[in-house]
């Protein structure tokens, strides 16, 4: 995880086994600190007599986000939790909850209603809850701020499915299969959109929650549905993410309040002999991308055609030295990935490709399999 974070410049979380030891935590402690790049943090979820931010990160505090973790099923008891921590509390930096939402248990206490229910029927049900979940959120960013700590979500997300699946291993397979239709329907983008809106509002939003506050963590990013739950926004790496109301809502807010740009960059380069390849925006903040060749370390610029995908990032993937190819991709405001080519020798145009992908499920196999290929249009 060190290695990943370190290739994509992203701060990664790690998490505590609840049983380690203070050597156990402290020794993964050094090791994220000699080896996590010195632009980076991270935040770990860890137990409350661990404390090791002084001791292994010292002259770099702000390195290491210590972060007390909770589920959110019983708020006085999570409180109580807290304050039995006493001054221990200045060991942590955040309080991290849980945010998932089950439409006021409508897969348990209301499976027999949720069988003749349309999905608007099923919406109503989730939007009822709305209002608890914001109740929710403002209680622990209260009680996050009462003892000096910011709020993070350390998972969340909708979590409509039988509870008996997991806590009893009883399950329906009528309302198993109705909850995952419910899932993948279009009623449920707006759900998910009004659940990330409420955290933006009460969590985000509050001048007292600055960064690292106000991180939430989606579960997950990929999950095949069944009778445990429909976690993931996708169902299988390599479906369209278009298709996937879940997926399109979590961006759409993302992009909403954050950026245009799904990846923030501003320019990709590199270098095959005197020759430079760079695909970049002319200036921070703008919607258009250009890739251009110099021969001159970026002075003058020669500019291939235009990709025809104005306001997507495009990223420079790399050159084939046989074939004198350029390969770049488009990525638009979904994180959707589309390919392209050219040709440096004639530099006419562009080959697009796009991402076909083929789904089966043979009955004998409780998962999906699923066929990447390419093909050029």
């Amino acid at each position: 995880m060190i290695d990943l974070s370190n290739r994509i410049g992203a701060n990664p979380w790690f998490n505590m086994p609840h049983a380690a030891d203070d050597n156990f935590v402290t020794q993964f402690a050094k090791l994220v600190e000699k080896t996590l790049r010195n632009d980076l943090k991270t935040e770990s979820a860890v137990d409350s007599n661990q404390d090791f931010t002084s001791e292994v990160f010292g002259s770099q505090p702000d390195k290491i986000v210590p972060v007390w973790a909770w589920q959110t099923g019983n708020q006085d008891y999570t409180r109580q939790a807290i304050e039995d921590l006493g001054n221990r509390t200045r060991n942590f930096k955040a309080i991290a909850i849980t945010g998932y939402f089950d439409c006021n248990n409508l897969a348990g206490k209301h499976a027999a209603e949720m069988l003749n229910m349309s999905n608007t029927q099923m919406e109503t049900y989730c939007n009822n809850q709305m209002s608890q979940s914001e109740s929710s959120f403002q209680y622990f960013m209260d009680l996050a701020k009462k003892h000096g700590l910011k709020l993070l979500m350390y998972e969340g997300g909708p979590s409509i499915m039988e509870g008996s699946a997991i806590a009893q291993g009883v399950s329906h397979d009528e309302v198993t299969n109705k909850a995952i239709t419910f899932n993948r329907d279009q009623h449920i983008k707006s759900v998910v959109d009004k659940l990330l809106e409420a955290w933006y509002k009460i969590v985000i939003n509050d001048p007292q929650n600055s960064s690292p506050g106000g991180l939430f963590n989606y579960f997950s990013s990929t999950g095949t549905p069944s009778k445990y739950g429909s976690w993931g926004m996708l169902e299988y790496t390599g479906q369209d993410p278009g298709t996937v109301p879940k997926y399109v809502a979590t961006q759409s807010f993302i992009t909403r309040h954050y950026s245009h740009n799904p990846v923030d960059i501003a320019c990709s380069f590199l270098q095959r002999s005197n020759l430079g390849y760079g695909c970049f925006l002319q200036k921070r903040g703008a919607l258009h991308w250009f890739c251009a060749v110099t021969d001159d370390d970026g002075v003058t610029w020669s500019y291939y055609p235009d990709v025809g995908n104005t306001g997507d990032t495009l990223v420079l993937d790399g050159f084939n030295p046989t074939t004198h190819t350029v390969y770049i991709r488009s990525i638009n405001k979904l994180g959707v990935n589309n390919y392209h080519s050219i040709d440096t020798r004639t530099a006419n145009t562009w080959k697009t490709q796009a991402l076909i992908t083929t789904v089966h499920s043979p009955p004998e196999k409780p998962y999906i399999d699923y066929l990447t290929v390419f093909t050029t249009i």
